[in-house]
């Protein structure tokens, strides 16, 4: 009798944790998921891995689907997944969903957006866009200058973002990658300093030329430095000087005199 009553016990915990989980076959796991929060804008990420091949992920807010989803990387999982998410005043519950050809497995997390009367909108910076919704929207339908805008939000935590630097070098790139100029020495920057990403020299020169043959002030000035240092490139003062002459900025025009008094 105590042996039926164990495997009874045994078999009913087993199928309460598949309710809740789904298959065992797949493990979602939240990267980083606040409590609570005050930006009515969150970048939701999380991690799956599965033993059987995926056919679907969905994220559900609030009983309604999302659409969007950003695959972002392999990063030690099977897939690395984004998502911009606009909250709701009070309580938000997002749920993951992800199916496979052996099941489906659910995880899901509630966040509480806490309504800040002291907040402004000084901060806001929408370029040609009407508000945030158009620019995130025009950002994942590629177009670079959305994509740029948005970069530039989840760096300085502006348009109701947070800061998250790894989005901001995510969205730079996104937007290098169609020849935006500015993103690209953006994008060189990260790279440089590792911001939110691993440091790539090699990368951020590639990308920091492109962006002085688009004519970028900054990355005529920024490569300048590098070739009169010898930082990433050989050292070549008289590039260095030439990338003076080309770039308008002030403390270009600072650097080529030094330059020039020196060779005197």
């Amino acid at each position: 009798m105590k042996r039926f009553l164990l495997v009874f016990i045994y078999v009913l915990t087993t199928i309460s944790m598949d309710a809740q989980n789904g298959t065992n076959d797949i493990v979602i796991e939240w990267m980083n998921v606040p409590g609570q929060t005050h930006d009515s804008y969150i970048t939701v990420k999380w991690g799956i891995k599965s033993k059987s091949q995926i056919t679907d992920i969905a994220i559900v807010q609030n009983g309604v689907s999302v659409k969007g989803i950003n695959a972002v990387m392999n990063d030690g999982y099977d897939m690395r997944k984004t998502q911009v998410l606009k909250l709701s005043e009070g309580d938000n519950r997002i749920e993951i969903v992800v199916t496979s050809v052996n099941g489906t497995a659910r995880s899901s997390r509630n966040i509480v957006l806490v309504s800040d009367n002291n907040n402004n909108n000084n901060n806001d910076d929408f370029g040609s866009y009407e508000n945030i919704d158009s620019m995130i929207i025009a950002a994942y339908s590629g177009e670079e200058e959305a994509q740029y805008l948005l970069a530039r939000s989840y760096l300085y935590g502006k348009n109701g973002l947070a800061i998250d630097l790894f989005e901001s070098s995510l969205w730079f790139k996104k937007s290098a990658e169609h020849n935006y100029s500015q993103s690209q020495f953006e994008y060189s920057v990260a790279l440089m300093e590792g911001r939110g990403i691993r440091k790539n020299k090699e990368a951020a020169i590639y990308w920091l030329k492109l962006s002085t043959e688009n004519n970028c002030a900054e990355a005529q000035l920024k490569l300048g430095l590098c070739y009169e240092k010898g930082d990433g490139v050989p050292q070549n003062i008289e590039k260095a000087k030439e990338l003076y002459r080309k770039c308008p900025l002030a403390e270009a025009k600072q650097r080529l005199s030094t330059l020039e008094k020196q060779k005197k």
